[in-house]
């Protein structure tokens, strides 16, 4: 088992920028923001691995040859996984995370609604104007790679707080690293 971490996303990638997945750079700027490390050390230890569909992304969390390769996974989907574990719409976090066997190396994490919810935040926090429909994966990452390349750490941070389930998943990203040890010295995580 390596010292890296997987951050499987359900979402699709945008086939013309493999490496330039919106949501996952994001996340990374925001961890940087939070634990003052370098984005490109935090890449170094972090995949972003999209997975085009929740039922893709489950299978993908029951597969040893992926939990085995990285020292944890963290899994993002939202609310309509509910409907691929067979659980009830009213099921809470904690009934999510046991249906996807979430363990002490398998972590759950569940965004509230749905990634359009960070988007509509997204947009706000840059000054746009909301979104009339849901955008394709390029304009979605248009959006996301603006705020992780040219927005400021304060609108990143207005960001975490206007989504919770993101500011968890960026938090317990961060608090992961520390204990493996792959933050310097001097982050505040």
């Amino acid at each position: 088992m390596s010292a890296r971490i997987a951050v499987l996303y359900e979402d699709k990638l945008a086939t013309s920028k493999p490496k330039n997945f919106g949501p996952h750079v994001l996340v990374l700027a925001c961890v940087a923001d939070l634990t003052q490390c370098e984005r490109e050390l935090l890449s170094r230890h972090v995949d972003g691995l999209p997975r085009k569909g929740v039922g893709k992304l489950l299978a993908d969390c029951a597969m040893p040859l992926l939990l085995d390769a990285y020292a944890h996974v963290l899994a993002v989907v939202d609310d309509k996984v509910r409907d691929h574990l067979r659980l009830p719409r009213t099921a809470c976090k904690m009934q999510v995370r046991a249906a996807m066997k979430a363990g002490p190396y398998l972590h759950a994490v569940l965004l509230v609604r749905n990634l359009e919810t960070v988007l509509d935040s997204a947009t706000s926090v840059l000054g746009r104007r909301p979104l009339d429909r849901k955008p394709n994966p390029l304009e979605r990452d248009g959006i996301l790679l603006h705020l992780a390349y040219q927005g400021l750490p304060e609108q990143r941070m207005q960001l975490l707080e206007q989504v919770p389930s993101l500011k968890y998943l960026v938090t317990k990203l961060a608090e992961l690293l520390g204990q493996l040890g792959l933050l310097p010295s001097s982050s505040g995580a």
